[in-house]
């Protein structure tokens, strides 16, 4: 059901994702990736999932969310359209972001004509923690869960 690309291809693959509309997500840990998944809020069940939640954003944690310059968005709704997790209302014709649903995705970001909408670093003391790797983000869950790992 896989198997190894290039960088290249990889890259490509991606930009692809990117024009369609799918949200990228990989595990939470540093260093290389086994894999990256490109998710739609209408096929992905864990996406689809934490959308249903009033707040997708503690749920899906990233250190980044979107924000909107008001003075030079003109409220095309490209950015609304575009939101997997229904993160961005208009309001008085200018995109406005609940950032408790924004999932830090950048999907607003890479369409908005204007270039009104970026990307914002959260706070130090609300970033998420990033793990060293898979193993350290499964201990991490198990202890949690109150599970031991390995499981039995």
């Amino acid at each position: 059901m896989a198997r190894e690309i290039s960088k290249e291809e990889a890259k490509q693959v991606l930009m692809k994702a990117e024009e369609d509309g799918l949200v990228h997500c990989s595990s939470n840990h540093k260093g290389d990736k086994m894999f990256i998944c490109n998710c739609c809020g209408c096929h992905c069940k864990a996406l689809a999932f934490i959308t249903k939640h009033d707040q997708p954003g503690l749920i899906a944690q990233s250190n980044y969310y979107a924000t909107v310059d008001a003075d030079t968005c003109e409220g095309c709704e490209t950015c609304t359209d575009r939101c997997q997790v229904d993160a961005i209302q208009m309001k008085d014709e200018v995109a406005s972001i609940t950032h408790d649903r924004c999932i830090g995705c950048g999907l607003c970001v890479s369409t908005c004509p204007t270039g009104s909408i970026s990307m914002i670093h959260k706070q130090p003391d609300s970033l998420s923690h990033i793990f060293a790797d898979d193993n350290d983000l499964i201990q991490a869950r198990a202890k949690d869960t109150g599970k031991a790992f390995p499981f039995t």
